[in-house]
């Protein structure tokens, strides 16, 4: 069985987080692997697994790298493309498959719930009511369904693309992403980069993710900022992206210099969840929201905003950690200060972050990779 992933790069994120464990579940099946990234610059090498062959497309413009993506096919020949792309990659590789006439089977995988994410794309720009009104009429309705299946990563994404682009869903399947509990509770083990955390006594609040609007952290500094009225807390963010400045202006207006750390990306962010007394996530939507099963998993109490999709999922509606409507600031600290006052299910949240494991995970997409490569 030979296996490709179509993926834009392999950086710091959720997705590539994802994508390098599914990659050592199919090497660990005895599969053929290779990935295939837009550029040969600037991924992170150590995150794709010993033995995964290396594609980079190195055209221009898409249409230089689409032709260079059908000769990756015509040498690799894989049985089954995994597709972690957007849109016009999609529309290419099923073109692709569909005129080179291989026997191949197509998986485009989903991680983001597509109409909230269009709704934050290049806001109120022509580009982005032109793309939006390519996506919900062609990109999606049309090509996506050609596509042999489609593997979204909650309820919520499925929802959307039967509710909000006509696609039915015996043609979508749901696997939530995986984890690999072990790896991260080790790697929590190792030192901190800033040692004087270690000294630190004032309750520590993590947030993790890419510094962009959507994430909403401008909100969760605030909420702070709405804390630090009634005690003391330390904010600590880890991630980076377009909104550090604005973010680290936001800081210093508020005067939250002293209260409010924006650490930049660290390979090992697990060791900052085993020190934080509360994760909190201020996302505008998720697809998913790796970042929760991830602070689950070190038995961190978590808060975070009932964004579509993924968050009410992973916590069973609040079972397992609060909720907060998004955008409410005020509801976002006061659920902060209940976890650091009112942990709940203390010791015992690792014991949710299990359903996520690599095992259940890995064995639903064996499964479903299986099933098409027998139709081949």
């Amino acid at each position: 069985m030979r296996l490709l992933y179509l993926t834009p790069g392999f950086g710091l994120g959720g997705l590539e987080r994802k994508i390098a464990t599914y990659l050592k579940i199919f090497l660990n099946a005895k599969y053929d692997v290779a990935v295939c990234l837009n550029s040969n610059s600037g991924y992170m090498q150590e995150l794709v697994p010993l033995g995964t062959e290396i594609f980079a497309l190195k055209g221009n413009n898409y249409f230089t790298n689409m032709l260079q993506f059908r000769e990756v096919l015509n040498d690799y020949m894989p049985n089954v493309i995994v597709s972690q792309h957007t849109g016009l990659y999609n529309i290419g590789l099923l073109l692709i498959a569909k005129i080179a006439r291989k026997k191949m089977r197509v998986i485009i995988g989903i991680d983001n719930t597509v109409s909230e994410k269009w709704k934050w794309s290049n806001r109120d720009t022509v580009y982005r009511r032109i793309s939006k009104w390519i996506g919900r009429r062609l990109v999606i309705p049309y090509f996506y369904p050609r596509a042999d299946r489609l593997v979204v990563v909650s309820n919520g994404i499925r929802d959307d693309l039967v509710s909000n682009y006509g696609i039915t869903s015996d043609k979508i399947d749901v696997i939530y992403n995986p984890i690999d509990v072990e790896s991260i509770v080790a790697a929590a083990k190792l030192p901190l980069e800033e040692s004087w955390l270690y000294e630190e006594v004032r309750p520590i609040i993590l947030g993790v993710g890419r510094l962009v609007k959507e994430k909403g952290f401008d909100n969760l500094i605030r909420a702070v900022g709405n804390i630090l009225r009634q005690r003391e807390v330390l904010l600590i963010i880890i991630g980076r992206g377009d909104q550090q400045e604005r973010l680290q202006n936001l800081i210093v207006s508020l005067n939250l210099g002293k209260s409010v750390i924006l650490l930049g990306a660290k390979d090992n962010p697990f060791p900052y969840y085993k020190r934080a007394s509360v994760f909190a996530l201020s996302s505008e939507y998720e697809g998913f929201g790796l970042v929760l099963v991830e602070a689950l998993a070190l038995n961190c109490q978590v808060v975070s905003t009932d964004c579509r999709s993924g968050p009410a999922e992973i916590l069973e509606e609040g079972k397992w950690g609060r909720l907060v409507p998004v955008n409410d600031i005020e509801a976002l600290a006061e659920g902060i200060i209940s976890a650091i006052d009112q942990p709940i299910m203390q010791g015992r949240l690792a014991s949710r972050a299990e359903d996520f494991s690599l095992e259940r995970a890995g064995n639903q997409f064996i499964n479903l990779v299986e099933r098409l490569y027998v139709t081949i």
